[in-house]
């Protein structure tokens, strides 16, 4: 149907609590693996504050993600 090609986007806010602990690291690495095959049509987004939570991570999980880093400076207050 129409929905079988629609790309799914998983957006994980506060990334760095996923990342610190070892449970939640299953998660991220279950889901890392779903990401691997050739059919799936999803991305993983992690939103932190933290420059480290990619450190945070095990050693599997770090080789199944592409790690791209976009920073958003604070807003201002002159925009706030």
């Amino acid at each position: 149907g129409k929905f079988e090609l629609m790309p799914i986007f998983f957006v994980i806010d506060e990334f760095d609590l996923f990342a610190s602990r070892s449970k939640r690291q299953t998660l991220l690495y279950n889901l890392c693996d779903l990401l691997q095959q050739y059919t799936a049509q999803m991305a993983l987004i992690g939103m932190t504050t933290r420059f480290d939570a990619y450190e945070l991570l095990e050693k599997r999980i770090r080789s199944r993600i592409t790690y791209r880093v976009i920073v958003f400076p604070p807003p201002s207050l002159e925009t706030t």
